[in-house]
């Protein structure tokens, strides 16, 4: 098991199906990804920089692509989501879809200058 797993085990299961798509799709784009713990949250590193990180909260979940410009790029894609300088919060009611996910696992991968499985 890795350490994302030991994570996804403590999370309520409605929330842990929402975050374990986040994974998938991130390891899908990202297949060389290592999964790591950064910040105490579990995230995605390429090249030894976090792609993105998440997190279940009490009232919400939240995508943190770990650096405030991938927010800000995206700004006007992120539309009523509630966002901060570094993520990006949804519910299992009202989870990220998939488009926007990709936009900004991809939006990340250009920063860091990491190619994803669509770039090659």
């Amino acid at each position: 098991m890795s350490v994302v797993d030991d994570y996804l085990g403590s999370v309520e299961p409605t929330r842990r199906v929402v975050l374990e798509r986040i994974r998938e799709v991130v390891l899908e784009l990202v297949p060389y990804t290592e999964e790591c713990i950064s910040y105490n949250m579990p995230a995605f590193r390429v090249h030894g920089k976090v792609v993105l990180g998440f997190l279940s909260c009490k009232k919400h979940m939240s995508i943190y692509p770990f650096s405030g410009k991938t927010i800000a790029t995206l700004g006007d894609k992120l539309g009523d989501f509630v966002t901060t300088t570094g993520s990006v919060h949804f519910t299992v009611e009202r989870p990220i879809p998939e488009p926007l996910l990709r936009d900004i696992i991809a939006t990340r991968l250009r920063e860091i200058g990491a190619k994803g499985v669509e770039d090659r």
